[in-house]
């Protein structure tokens, strides 16, 4: 039983362990004519994100007219 214990301890300290160093993942959700000006941003900025915390950040994008991001927001998308 102690075992049993120790070893759930020990894959719960293991997952954990591994979920806290995964990169940190955002979204830039913004209108169509933004795009161009947010993925130079986002380079920049994902560059200084690295100079500051040492540490690679991910920056996922989505585009569209102000109804199609509404819609994709009622859809599931995290807002």
């Amino acid at each position: 039983m102690n075992k049993l214990f120790a070893a759930s301890l020990l894959a719960a300290g293991l997952a954990f362990a591994s979920a806290a160093q995964a990169a940190p993942t955002l979204l830039n959700v913004s209108y169509d004519v933004m795009r161009d000006f947010y993925k130079d941003y986002n380079s920049a900025f994902q560059k200084h994100w690295k100079a500051e915390k040492n540490e690679d950040v991910t920056v996922q994008m989505s585009f569209g007219g102000s109804s199609k991001q509404a819609r994709s927001v009622i859809d599931g998308l995290p807002a």
